[in-house]
């Protein structure tokens, strides 16, 4: 599995979240602080995800 699945397999409204996260994870970025109603979004995008693949 690639650092990039996320940007393969997750909705494109996350893509931006995702390239800024792995921009930094990669040490390519310094952290630029992050939008908190973008990352509720995708906390409970991935929570509910999460519940429907356990059902």
């Amino acid at each position: 599995m690639t650092r990039e699945w996320g940007l393969q397999q997750l909705p494109e409204v996350y893509h931006g979240l995702l390239r800024q996260c792995l921009k930094e994870y990669c040490g390519a970025a310094v952290a630029e602080g992050y939008e908190p109603r973008e990352l509720t979004d995708f906390a409970e995008y991935m929570m509910a995800e999460i519940k429907r693949n356990l059902e």
